[in-house]
């Protein structure tokens, strides 16, 4: 458990940073910094106060999962502010935070169900490790497959 919470703080400061480069408001205000910095703290302290990092840190779990949906969501709406006819499957910014709210909503919403299973329908439980699974195959044959387009993609900044 404690290498799985370190690896949730360097995972999260890498995705503020894609945040930070792809969003113009977050580079010009380092915003995206600003947030990692944020969110990695109050997760920091969790750890030593209220979850110790022999426990599944669900809170700074929950936290990250808004922070980087949030996120997701304002890239899109950047996105889409200053033109009304671009072509969104061309995008790689566009397809990346797609996968990134699929990926942190589809794993929340699983890990949200395990206490709720535990406590009743302990049978069902084998059914949201399947989803799980499921979930991380998608996202990241997803990653891959944008990343073996990116070549056809075009930049936003073009």
């Amino acid at each position: 458990m404690p290498v799985y919470a370190v690896t949730r703080f360097v995972g999260f400061a890498f995705i503020s940073m894609y945040f930070n480069y792809s969003i113009d408001v977050f580079r010009k205000h380092h915003i995206g910094y600003l947030i990692a910095a944020i969110v990695i703290l109050t997760g920091v302290a969790n750890s030593i106060w209220y979850q110790p990092l022999a426990t599944l840190n669900t809170l700074y779990i929950f936290l990250e999962c808004i922070s980087v949906v949030c996120m997701s969501l304002y890239s899109f709406y950047r996105l889409l502010l200053p033109n009304t006819t671009i072509r969104l499957h061309e995008q790689v910014h566009f397809w990346i935070p797609c996968i990134f709210v699929f990926n942190w909503c589809g794993t929340l919403s699983c890990w949200g169900l395990y206490d709720y299973f535990r406590k009743g329908i302990t049978e069902k439980i084998p059914i949201l490790n399947i989803s799980l699974v499921f979930v991380a195959i998608l996202t990241y044959l997803s990653f891959g497959l944008v990343f073996l387009l990116y070549p056809k993609m075009k930049s936003i900044n073009e």
